[in-house]
């Protein structure tokens, strides 16, 4: 009985474990765009529309979606993110190519007022737009 309790409470502890170490996500929806200007220039919220390129659109429920533009073409992204502290930089983690599992990184300053996306030897900086 006593062998059963000890892996209980290290079953227990292990799930405590993973799910503090959960990955966070924005608590409102969240605009960014390459250049300048108001959230109504880039995103129809009524529509759940991207209006230009180069804007990302993350949700609280850990989703996102993009227009940018990759090597000269307009390209769409969307999957899921979830941001991470990783010790010395803090991080948003990104799943580009729909298969769940996250392959890109972005890279917030510490108030996540804008961020940069280092994609294939290119760096954008998008801006959080009031």
């Amino acid at each position: 009985m006593k062998r059963r309790t000890q892996l209980s409470v290290v079953f227990i502890a292990l799930i405590f474990t993973t799910l503090a170490c959960g990955y966070k996500t924005f608590g409102s929806v969240r605009v960014y765009s390459s250049t300048s200007g108001s959230v109504s220039q880039f995103y129809d919220a009524n529509t759940d529309t991207i209006l230009k390129d180069d804007v990302w659109i993350f949700y609280p429920n850990g989703k996102y979606k993009a227009v940018v533009i990759v090597d000269e073409k307009r390209t769409s992204l969307h999957g899921k993110y979830g941001a991470e502290d990783m010790g010395d930089i803090f991080v948003i983690l990104i799943d580009t190519d729909g298969d769940g599992k996250f392959d890109e990184e972005l890279y917030p300053d510490h108030k996540s007022t804008y961020f940069e996306w280092r994609h294939e030897n290119n760096v954008v900086t998008y801006y959080l737009s009031p």
